[in-house]
C-alpha cells in the first residue's frame, strides 16, 4: 500500500522550513543566517508576481544606468504576502556571493530565462565598472532617523558595526592603517574585540593599543578616552553630508573604483512604512534621505523602499510617490503557488497513482459543503492533485478562518498558510494514500499564538486540552469538535463582514470538515459526530442553536440565561406577544407595499395612499387611498370580509386580509427575535473574547429567528387576500400587484370626474395660455377654444361665483376631479384670454 511521503518530491520528514515561512532581512553572515538564506534561494517560486517584481527592479535599473539617477522603487503588499523575502532574495541574487561550498545564490534558485539574462548583464555591466555591491536590513518604528538607519544597513553590508559612532572609529582606525594590529593587541590580551569595541570610549585595551600602534601618536593613555568621546560622540541623527560621507567612506575600500566611482550598488530598506507611521515630518525625512543619495551618487545607486500600503493610499506616502515612481506590488495572488512549489510538489511518476485514488473517491470530496459558497466547484479538479493532501474546499476554509481571527493583521497568508501547510503533510506522511488533511489542523497550529494575542478565549483553549487529555470514550473527536465550532463560529454570517458564506456549525458541515480517510472514515465519522455533539452539549461545554451548535463558557451561559429569561417573560404576556407580532406583519407589509405616492394617470398627478393597521377603522384625509391591513390572528376572517362588503362600492377603502398561518411557528419565531434582541441590547458589547462567543451566540439565534419568521410570514402574504370596498377582489399576481390594482380603482372612485382633464401636456397649456394665446387648449387636443374645453365648462360655473384662483385649485384637485395644478390653471388662463373674464389667479 502506498503512503502519503511517497508521492511527495521531498520527503516531508526531511522537508525544512527554516524560517518558520516568514523571511527577515538582516545583512548577517553568520552560519545560522546563509543557512537560511540558502534554503530560501533554493524555495524561491520565480513565477507570478516574484517573477514579475524582480523583472521590473533589474529592467529598471538597467535601463537608467546611462542616466543621472535611478528611480526609486517600492515594494508593497500586506504582512506576510513575502515582501521582506522578496528584498533578501534579491539582494542575494544582485551580487551573486558565492557560499562557503561554492554554491551561488543564482545556481541555487530556480529562475526564468529572462531573469537569469537580466542578471548576467548586471554582472557584465558591474565587471566594466567597480563591481556589485548590495545592502539590505530593516528601518521600521525604532529607527531614531532614517539616515543612521541607512547607515546602519550600508555598515552591515561591509561589515562594519551599525553604529554610527562605532563604524566611524573602525573606519578612522581603518584609513590611518592600524585597524588590524589594534584589533589583533586587544584579542591577544583574551578578549573579543567586539565587546571591547562597544566600550570603546572606557576601553583600557583599546587605548593602550591606539598608544602603541596609532601612527605617531604622543598622547598618553590617559587622555585618549576624552579625545575619542569629542571626535567620536553618540549621535541622534546627521546630516545629510555626513550621510553622503559617510556611506562613500563605507565603501571606500570594499569595492569603490580606483576613479572614486561606487560599485553598482543596491540599497533595500524594509518597513520604510512601519517607520513613517502617520508621522509627516517622518515621511519628509526619508523623502529628503532618498533624493540626497540619489542625486549624490547617480545611476549607479538604486534604492527599494518596501510597506504594506501602496504609495497612493496614504497621505504621508504619497509625498514619496516622486521619489519612489516604480511600484511593485505583491499580493495574496501567489500563495497557492509558492505553497505547491514548496512543501506539496509531487514526483512526477507518483502523480497518476493521487489521481486514481482521487478521482474514484471522487464522490466523497465532493459532499463536502456542498451548498455553501467555499463548497466543490468544477475549476477544483485542475488543482486536486497538487493540492493534496489539503483538499480545495478546506484550503479555501483555512483561507477564511485565518482572516476570521486576524486582528492584529499578523494571522494571513503565505506566512502562515507556508507554515501550516507544512506542519500539516508532516503529520499525514506516514498516513495511506486517500488520508486527507482534517480542517480543525489549522485550530491546533494557531492555537498558541490565538491564545496571545486574546482572539482565543483561555476557556475554550483548556477545555480543548482537557478534552485530548482525557482517557473518555470518543475524548480525541469530542476536543477536534470543539476547536472546529469555534472556527466555525469565527466565519463571517453578515454582510457587513464581507457576505455569509453559509458554513454552519452542524453536525453534517462539521464531518464533512473533520473527514481523514476518504476512503472509509467518511461513513465512520458521520455516524460518530451527533452523539459526539450530544455529549458535549449534556456536559454544558457545546450549546445547541437550533441544528447549530457553540462554544459554552461561563459567560456565554449568563448570556444563555439571560436570553432564556426574556424568552419566558415574553412568552408569559400574551399582549406583548400580540404588539410584536402586529409589529412584525406591519413591518413586513410595507417592505412588499411601496406605495406612499402613487402617479395617477398621463399626467401623473401624485396620489397618497395610507396604510392602516389594526381593527379600528382608519380616518384618511381627502383624496388620499386608505389600504387597511388587518390579520385574522387578531380578529376573524369573516368579520374582515363582512367590513368590506358594508363599506360600499362607492368607498375607497382597500382591504388587506392576513390569514392566521403557522400560528404556533410564528410564536416560536418571534419569542426567539424579541429575547435575542433584548438580550443583545441589554448585556451591551462585550469587552473579552469569552463575551464576544457569548454575543455571537446570542447573534446567531437572532439571526435564524429572523430568517425563519420572514419565511413563515411568506408564507402568510402567499395566502393574503385583497378586497376592495364592496367586497370585489381586483386580479393581481402578487400581493402588491393585487393592491396597487385595487388602489387604481378606488382612485377612480375617488375622483369619478379625472379623466375628463388627464393629459401629460397641461404645463405647455399653461406656458402658451400665459402669453395671451388663445388657442392655448390645441396643445391637450382641443381645437375649438370658442367651443370651449369640457374642464372650462367645470370652471366656467365656479368663476361666475368670483371665486379667487386658490379656491379653484382647491376645489378642482379634490374629489370628484383630482386634476392637477397645470390643468385648471391652464383652463382658466384660455378663459381669461378668450372672454376676458375678470378673475383673480
Amino acid at each position: 500500500m502506498m503512503i502519503n511521503r511517497e508521492v511527495f518530491a521531498t520527503d516531508p520528514d526531511g522537508l525544512e522550513l527554516l524560517n518558520h515561512g516568514g523571511a527577515e532581512v538582516t545583512g548577517g553572515r553568520s552560519e545560522a543566517e546563509l543557512r537560511t538564506l540558502r534554503y530560501e534561494l533554493s524555495t524561491f517560486v520565480c513565477q507570478g508576481q516574484y517573477e514579475a517584481g524582480l523583472r521590473k527592479v533589474l529592467e529598471t535599473y538597467l535601463a537608467n544606468l546611462s542616466k543621472t539617477e535611478q528611480p526609486g522603487i517600492w515594494v508593497s503588499g500586506f504582512f506576510g504576502s513575502g515582501k521582506s523575502h522578496f528584498v533578501k532574495v534579491l539582494r542575494a541574487l544582485w551580487t551573486d556571493e558565492p557560499f562557503a561550498d561554492g554554491s551561488r545564490p543564482r545556481g541555487l534558485s530556480r529562475l526564468t530565462t529572462e531573469i537569469g539574462e537580466a542578471l548576467r548583464e548586471l554582472s557584465t555591466r558591474g565587471k566594466q565598472g567597480a563591481g556589485l555591491h548590495a545592502a539590505a536590513g530593516t528601518l521600521g518604528a525604532s529607527a531614531r532617523s532614517v539616515r543612521l538607519g541607512i547607515l546602519s544597513i550600508v555598515f552591515r553590508s561591509v561589515g562594519l558595526p551599525d553604529r554610527y559612532d562605532l563604524a566611524q572609529f573602525v573606519m578612522w582606525l581603518r584609513d590611518h592603517g592600524c585597524l588590524d594590529a589594534v584589533r589583533a593587541a586587544v584579542e591577544a590580551d583574551g578578549s573579543r574585540w567586539e565587546d571591547e569595541l562597544h566600550d570603546f570610549l572606557v576601553s583600557p585595551l583599546i587605548h593602550e593599543a591606539i598608544a602603541a600602534h596609532f601612527p605617531k601618536w604622543t598622547t598618553p593613555v590617559s587622555a585618549i578616552g576624552g579625545l575619542l568621546l569629542a571626535s567620536f560622540p553618540d549621535r541622534d541623527d546627521v546630516a545629510n553630508d555626513e550621510l553622503v560621507t559617510a556611506i562613500r567612506r563605507a565603501l571606500s575600500e570594499h569595492r569603490q573604483g580606483s576613479d572614486g566611482t561606487l560599485p553598482l550598488t543596491l540599497l533595500a530598506i524594509d518597513e520604510v512604512q512601519q517607520f513613517i507611521g502617520d508621522s509627516s515630518e517622518r515621511a519628509h525625512m526619508v523623502q529628503e534621505a532618498a533624493e540626497e543619495c540619489c542625486k549624490r551618487f547617480g545611476s549607479s545607486l538604486l534604492i527599494i523602499g518596501t510597506g504594506q500600503a501602496a504609495m497612493a493610499t496614504t497621505p504621508q506616502l504619497l509625498r514619496l510617490k516622486g521619489r519612489f515612481p516604480i511600484e511593485v506590488q505583491l499580493s495574496d495572488a501567489d500563495v497557492d503557488t509558492v505553497v505547491r512549489q514548496i512543501v506539496l510538489r509531487k514526483r512526477p511518476d507518483r502523480t497518476a497513482a493521487v489521481e486514481e485514488v482521487l478521482g474514484r473517491l471522487n464522490g466523497e470530496i465532493n459532499k463536502h459543503l456542498a451548498g455553501s459558497k467555499i463548497g466543490p466547484r468544477p475549476e477544483d479538479q485542475e488543482v486536486l492533485v497538487s493540492d493534496y493532501p489539503l483538499l480545495p474546499v478546506r484550503r479555501r476554509f483555512w483561507e477564511y478562518a485565518l482572516r476570521a481571527v486576524d486582528v492584529g493583521g499578523t494571522t494571513v497568508q503565505l506566512r502562515n498558510q507556508l507554515r501550516v501547510v507544512y506542519e500539516a503533510v508532516r503529520s499525514t506522511a506516514g498516513a495511506p494514500l486517500g488520508t486527507v488533511i482534517p480542517a480543525d489542523f489549522l485550530y491546533f497550529q494557531l492555537a498558541p499564538t490565538l491564545l496571545q494575542t486574546s482572539v482565543l478565549p483561555r476557556e475554550v483553549h483548556e477545555l480543548v486540552g482537557r478534552l485530548q487529555q482525557s482517557t473518555e470514550p470518543e475524548a480525541q473527536l469530542k476536543a477536534r469538535l470543539v476547536a472546529l465550532v469555534y472556527l466555525v463560529g469565527k466565519l463571517p454570517r453578515q454582510e457587513s463582514q464581507g457576505g455569509d458564506l453559509g458554513v454552519r456549525a452542524d453536525p453534517e458541515t462539521l464531518a464533512d470538515l473533520l473527514v481523514q480517510n476518504l476512503e472509509h472514515g467518511g461513513a465512520e465519522i458521520r455516524k460518530a459526530v451527533p452523539a459526539a455533539l450530544q455529549l458535549l452539549v449534556d456536559a454544558g461545554q457545546l450549546m445547541q442553536v437550533e441544528t447549530e451548535f457553540r462554544v459554552q463558557t461561563r459567560e456565554s451561559a449568563a448570556w444563555e440565561a439571560d436570553f432564556q429569561k426574556h424568552r419566558k417573560t415574553l412568552s408569559d404576556d400574551d399582549t406583548k406577544v400580540s404588539t410584536a407580532r402586529g409589529e412584525a406583519l406591519a413591518e413586513a407589509t410595507k417592505r412588499r407595499l411601496s406605495l406612499s405616492n402613487l402617479p395617477h394617470g398621463q399626467s401623473k398627478v401624485p396620489r397618497k395612499v395610507v396604510l392602516h393597521f389594526g381593527p379600528v377603522a382608519p380616518t384618511v384625509e381627502p383624496g388620499a387611498v386608505p389600504v387597511w391591513v388587518r390579520d385574522a390572528w387578531a380578529e376573524s376572517e369573516s368579520t374582515i370580509q363582512t367590513d368590506a362588503v358594508r363599506a360600499g362600492n362607492t368607498s375607497p377603502l382597500v382591504f388587506v386580509l392576513l390569514p392566521n398561518r403557522n400560528a404556533e411557528e410564528v410564536k416560536k419565531a418571534l419569542l426567539t427575535l424579541k429575547a435575542a434582541e433584548t438580550t443583545l441590547q441589554t448585556r451591551g458589547m462585550p469587552s473579552n473574547e469569552e463575551g464576544n462567543i457569548a454575543r455571537a451566540a446570542v447573534e446567531t439565534r437572532r439571526d435564524r429567528a429572523k430568517e425563519r419568521l420572514a419565511t413563515l410570514l411568506d408564507e402568510t402574504f402567499e395566502a393574503a387576500q385583497v378586497i376592495q370596498a364592496g367586497g370585489n377582489e381586483p386580479g393581481g399576481g402578487t400581493l402588491a400587484e393585487s393592491v396597487r390594482a385595487a388602489v387604481d380603482n378606488a382612485l377612480v372612485r375617488l375622483f369619478p370626474k379625472f379623466a375628463v382633464a388627464d393629459h401629460a401636456k397641461w404645463d405647455a397649456v399653461v406656458k402658451k395660455a400665459r402669453t395671451g394665446d388663445g388657442s392655448a387648449l390645441t396643445v391637450v387636443g382641443f381645437h375649438d377654444a370658442a367651443d370651449k374645453h369640457p374642464v372650462c365648462h367645470e370652471i366656467l360655473g365656479f368663476t361666475a361665483a368670483a371665486q379667487t384662483g386658490a379656491e379653484l385649485r382647491k376645489r378642482f384637485e379634490g374629489p370628484p376631479y383630482g386634476w392637477s395644478g397645470d390643468a385648471v390653471e391652464g383652463a382658466l388662463y384660455v378663459l381669461i384670454v378668450t372672454e376676458h373674464l375678470r378673475a383673480s389667479t
